[in-house]
């Protein structure tokens, strides 16, 4: 008799056949001491992705399990992470899109040490190094090489005011997830990782492990990069929606103000970045909370340039 499967990795693809290959054999390479299976939904790619997906099938057919689409379906609006995970087997759940990779083999074995530990935690995320795409260069330790410690334990008013989390690092409780769709099914707007960690942190606690485990790649263009401001700006409108429906869903422990300075702030320093200063500076707010903002921005900033000399 076969054992039971403990840990669902789950993996979301389209179009990736530069990266994919570096993303499973991430997956293979865990070691772990528990019986795992890697899910793997193809979103009807139009390059060798399925090819390469259905060699890795045929060459490790017990873990292995490709959903192959033939036709896309986030074009027609569906989520294609529950498209995937509903054919998990695992008591937990480990997420990573197709252009993402974990750079530590017992990345998935400390996590379920941790959760195993804390009954009252429902997902666990650790420190990720950064990958620009275009440049090649890559951010080792980004949150601590920059002096930003992440917040655990009961982070619903840290959550709602920003995602500070890649979900490339995390492992969930499956039960963790129960219900999120019912919030995802109401506010209709593409950040599902978001409304993930809030329906999680609605519940339980939410861990950190201060160690670079996974690697994020920034691209030119994906769900949270844009090669237009008009992009950005609708992402942190969505952002903001969804921040205000948690906010208030939680009992509205943060002001609003507060939170459209933070939506105000994610917009003046993505303009300062582009070099757009008369852009940014419309986007300035005379309150405490965006000059707290900007502040710990630049002290991270400052953090990272220490570290980097």
């Amino acid at each position: 008799m076969s054992k039971s499967i403990v840990v669902s990795v789950v993996c979301t693809t389209y179009n990736q056949e530069a990266f994919i290959g570096q993303a499973v054999d991430s997956f293979l390479a865990q070691r772990l001491s528990v019986p795992y299976e890697i899910i793997i939904h193809d979103d009807a790619s139009t390059d060798s992705t399925p090819e390469i997906l259905k060699g890795y099938a045929e060459r490790y057919p017990d873990v292995i399990k490709v959903i192959q689409q033939q036709s896309n379906k986030y074009s027609t609006g569906q989520r294609v992470f529950d498209l995937a995970v509903c054919h998990a087997r695992g008591e937990y759940i480990a997420p990573c899109e197709g252009d993402d990779f974990w750079c530590e083999p017992l990345k998935l074995e400390k996590q379920l040490a941790f959760l195993k530990e804390h009954a009252d935690y429902g997902a666990v995320f650790t420190d990720t190094n950064v990958l620009d795409q275009s440049t090649q260069s890559t951010a080792l330790n980004h949150d601590a090489s920059r002096g930003f410690q992440p917040p655990a334990g009961d982070v619903k008013a840290d959550l709602v005011r920003g995602n500070p989390y890649k979900s490339c690092s995390v492992l969930l409780k499956a039960d963790a997830l129960k219900g999120y769709h019912q919030h995802a099914d109401f506010l209709k707007v593409k950040m599902l990782d978001y409304i993930l960690w809030l329906h999680v942190a609605s519940n339980y606690k939410i861990g950190y492990l201060n160690e670079s485990m996974a690697t994020y790649r920034v691209l030119l263009q994906s769900a949270s990069h844009f090669s237009s401001h008009t992009g950005k700006i609708r992402f942190e409108k969505n952002a903001y929606k969804v921040a205000v429906y948690f906010n208030k869903y939680f009992g509205s422990i943060v002001k609003k103000n507060e939170l459209k300075s933070a939506y105000a702030h994610n917009l003046f320093i993505y303009f300062l970045k582009k070099r757009q200063f008369k852009a940014a500076a419309q986007h300035v707010r005379c309150d405490r909370y965006f000059a707290a903002q900007a502040l710990a921005v630049v002290k991270r900033q400052m953090q990272a340039l220490v570290h980097r000399w």
